[in-house]
């Protein structure tokens, strides 16, 4: 029997075991806990350390936002201040003097880099490991490996040897110390265990006008063979930057076409526009299978963007005006606002114009050529440099370019389609006065699409009646120009006034309408290019004896006056004797058909006359005519490519709506080089054969080349709503162009780097396909081949052997600065073709940057090494615009973000 406990549990084996049970529980919870303790330290441990790289991580990403913050702040700090000045390229901003005040504000004068900075060469020699090697933001990105690509450009560092490696950005690092203070060293102090380094970030912004912009561009007919489908869009447009200048990258005229189509359903209508491309490789979508657009794309990534714009403004800061009298085409800018309210028309300047508008619209004009703060050439105007002694003739000037562009906006009058210049004269304050007749000394009247009074004459019979009347014949020759708009016109549609004065001379046959019999052979069609001679009989009245000399003065009328000539005072003519033929008298005529206002213009010929034909006679052993002869005079009159005067730019563009000026309105800003600059009327004897020259300056680089007014202006083009966004952001900006600044700061720069990066391909295509003129005046469109060399010039600011240097010497300060280039408008007159066809298509500065920026956290270890704990990579679209609800509030917004791989 087993014995019982006190306690009266049993005693005995069984006990023991509940026992031991006990401990090994004790020992089993135990091991738990141990396990549950090792366990939450081993997971904190790991939770630290995840934590800390998320920090490190989030630390980069911070460090990389750095770079956009800086490009933002310094586009903030420049580019705001409507009183200063700007431009841009790749990599830099172009600024006034840091100390610069008062009109030096609107000069250019250093650069500002848009990066954290080119290393040294001690730097650049470091190998790719060492924690101090500078950063490369061109790195081989992973998620884009068929075929393997860069992140910014797969240009080669020889571009001609495809063997060569691929082009590295490299950048310096600024390094961000504890206390948050920034080093710019390369050899950073690393033994400062007080205040280590933490970080260091680098940044490079690009300026997307420096692009082709692929959802505004497009192509010239004439570039390639007229294949494919023929692009209606004029010269203005951005559609007109040519895709195909991408040829040496695989584009053909088929992908062209797609890409266009993709957009617009209808080519010819961007008012059908489907969408625009958000990226650049969203074009891989239209890919055939072949992966043609993705071969195109990886080699020309560097050359082409899918959005940029610029502000539109000139270099004061001010909205550039647009060149159309049509408020709907201005979208509230600064335009030609001459117009009666409701005038459909605007070739009659009486029916159709409201005088204190145009008066307005000329103070408007004549303040621009007052200035003396131009920034290419300060203390010089073009008052001084065309009026310097007779400052009230400036608004002949004004009233050429508003007459030109009414003729282009004009169909004409009914009948001739001929445009009634506007004409008038000046009052005592100043302002001018719009008059259905004007003949002061302070009398003006344009150039328009119309014929032209170039020689006259007067025949006195030898004998005349009891009461000293005399028959006289009345001589007037008209001259309708070459390419002045009108291909032919019915001369009996028109009426004719003349008179006749001098020492006891009177009397001139009333204003009647031209008849057939009037005209020489009968032919009442007076065609392009040809003289027609009218003979008009009538009476005059002498009361003593037979003057030697006669003043004359006539005009032509279809409506109202189309030519005065003289405007002012009658011009004097020999009056031969009574023994000399009708056919053999003494005329007086012009060599420039529209420098014939003043009495001065007109010169008396040493023998006969040449009616019906050629002005070809000389007074005092002087030629008339200049045309073929050297110019004398300063400014320069028009020359051709061998430097002698040329007829090149006597032109008036057709009626509104036929061939050659299907657009009706103005199409570039080149249009300015045919705007006379040699008209004088009342003011005194004008110069003959003298535009505004879009040529490289001849003359004095101290005096304001003419090529700076185009920067006033622009020109209408057609922006459909749902085009808006892309075509005209914002109301105040415009898309498409090409900023001729392209050079890349640094890396393209070969004084900076051994070998340069390049970007002129968006300069190819400014130029490939545009129409211009050979040296036999034929007409010739610029091949990719002589675009490519064109644009080298443009990009390395190659001079034209006449060019100069203007503003800022590194840069172009305004868009015309480009005819300073050697093969752009260096060929004489006719070369200015080229001007016309690029120059509303270009700028120097833009509202888009794109900053690619790095940022690593770092750890700085004792023994003085830096270890790097996380990175990031960022592309971000930064955009710079002013909105068109308030204008002159400049903002800023980030457009796109993406992270980079790797």
């Amino acid at each position: 029997m087993t014995p019982l406990l006190p306690s009266g549990r049993l005693y005995g084996r069984g006990g023991r075991t509940r026992r031991g049970m006990a401990l090994v529980i004790t020992v089993i919870l135990l091991a738990l806990i141990t396990i549950m303790v090792l366990g939450f330290a081993h997971m904190v441990r790991h939770e630290t350390a995840a934590s800390s790289a998320h920090l490190d991580r989030a630390c980069a990403q911070g460090y990389s936002q750095m770079g956009v913050n800086m490009v933002t702040g310094v586009l903030r700090k420049h580019t705001t201040d409507g009183a200063r000045v700007w431009a841009s390229q790749p990599g830099a901003l172009i600024l006034p003097l840091e100390d610069a005040s008062g009109s030096s504000l609107i000069r250019l004068g250093r650069r500002l880099p848009l990066h954290s900075g080119l290393p040294g060469m001690t730097a650049l020699a470091l190998a790719p490991d060492n924690p101090l090697a500078p950063a490369n933001l061109n790195v081989q990105t992973f998620n884009d490996q068929s075929p393997v690509t860069h992140v910014i450009t797969d240009q080669r560092t020889d571009p001609e040897d495809s063997t060569s490696p691929v082009a590295t950005l490299p950048l310096r690092w600024i390094y961000l110390r504890q206390d948050g203070t920034l080093d710019e060293s390369e050899s950073p102090v690393l033994t400062n265990s007080a205040n280590p380094i933490v970080g260091r970030f680098a940044w490079w912004a690009d300026d997307e006008s420096s692009k082709i912009n692929l959802n505004t561009a497009w192509k010239r007919n004439g570039s390639n063979g007229e294949t494919g489908v023929k692009s209606p869009l004029g010269t203005s447009h951005p559609a007109s930057i040519n895709l195909l200048s991408l040829a040496t990258c695989g584009m053909t005229v088929d992908m062209v076409d797609r890409m266009h189509t993709a957009i617009a359903p209808d080519p010819y209508d961007y008012s059908t526009v489907k969408r625009f491309f958000n990226s650049t490789r969203e074009l891989r979508d239209l890919d055939d299978g072949a992966g043609n657009f993705t071969t195109v794309l990886n080699r020309a990534k560097f050359e082409v963007t899918h959005y940029n714009h610029e502000p539109d403004t000139t270099f004061f800061n001010e909205p550039r005006i647009v060149l159309t009298t049509d408020k709907a085409k201005a979208a509230g800018r600064p335009f030609i606002d001459i117009k009666k309210d409701g005038a459909t028309e605007i070739w009659d300047p009486i029916a159709h114009t409201d005088a204190a508008k145009l008066a307005d619209t000329i103070d408007l004009l004549n303040s621009y050529l007052k200035r003396t703060d131009w920034p290419v050439a300060p203390d010089s105007s073009f008052q001084a440099k065309y009026y310097a002694n007779k400052p009230e003739r400036l608004t002949q000037l004004s009233l050429n370019i508003i007459n030109y562009v009414r003729s282009k906006e004009s169909v004409g009058e009914d009948v001739t389609k001929a445009v009634v210049p506007l004409r008038g004269d000046q009052a005592a304050g100043g302002r001018f006065q719009l008059k259905e007749v004007a003949s002061s000394d302070i009398a003006f009247i344009g150039v328009t699409r119309a014929p032209k009074i170039t020689e006259m004459g007067l025949w006195v019979a030898a004998s005349g009646s009891r009461d000293n009347t005399y028959q006289a014949k009345y001589k007037l020759e008209i001259h309708l120009p070459a390419n002045f708009g009108l291909d032919q016109i019915d001369l009996t549609k028109m009426s004719l006034f003349l008179t006749a004065s001098g020492a006891e001379l009177s009397g001139a046959p009333g204003e009647t309408d031209i008849t057939t019999a009037e005209i020489e052979g009968g032919n009442a069609i007076l065609t392009a290019g040809g003289y027609a001679s009218i003979t008009r009989t009538s009476t005059v009245r002498m009361t003593g004896a037979r003057p030697t000399t006669v003043n004359l003065r006539a005009a032509i009328a279809r409506i109202r006056r189309l030519d005065v000539a003289p405007l002012g005072g009658a011009a004097a003519c020999t009056l031969d004797g009574p023994g000399v033929a009708e056919k053999d008298i003494h005329s007086i005529e012009v060599d420039d058909p529209r420098v014939n206002t003043h009495r001065n213009d007109w010169k008396k010929r040493d023998y006969g006359n040449s009616f019906g034909r050629k002005n070809d006679g000389t007074e005092g052993g002087v030629a008339i005519r200049t045309l073929g002869k050297a110019s004398t005079t300063t400014p320069r009159q028009d020359t051709d490519a061998s430097g002698v005067i040329t007829d090149a730019s006597l032109y008036m563009p057709p009626p509104a709506g036929s061939t050659g000026n299907s657009s009706g309105q103005v199409d570039s800003m080149g249009e300015l080089g045919y705007i006379h600059t040699g008209m004088e009327s009342g003011g005194g004897a004008g110069v003959p054969w003298r535009t505004l020259r879009l040529q490289p300056n001849e003359d004095s680089a101290a005096m304001v080349p003419d090529w700076a007014f185009m920067d006033l202006f622009t020109v209408p083009v057609e922006v459909p709503e749902r085009a808006r966004g892309m075509l005209a952001p914002h109301g105040t900006s415009t898309a498409g162009r090409i900023n001729i600044n392209s050079q890349v700061q640094p890396y393209g720069d070969a004084a900076q780097v051994t070998s340069p990066l390049e970007r002129f391909l968006p300069l190819v295509a400014l130029l490939t396909g545009v129409a211009a003129t050979t040296s036999t005046g034929d007409c010739d469109t610029i091949s990719i081949a002589k675009a490519r060399t064109i644009a080298r010039n443009i990009y390395n600011r190659t001079l034209a052997a006449k060019g100069k240097k203007y503003g800022y010497a590194e840069t172009y300060d305004s868009p015309g600065e480009i005819v300073e280039i050697a093969g752009v408008a260096d060929g004489g007159e006719e070369s200015e073709a080229v001007v016309r066809g690029i120059a509303s298509l270009v700028t120097t500065r833009g509202g888009v940057f794109m900053v690619y920026s790095i940022g690593q956290a770092l750890k700085q270890t004792p023994n003085g090494n830096l270890v790097i704990t996380a990175e990031s990579r960022q592309q971000t679209m930064l955009e710079r615009y002013s909105a068109a609800s308030a204008v002159g509030v400049t903002r800023f917004r980030r457009l796109e973000h993406q992270p980079l791989a790797p």
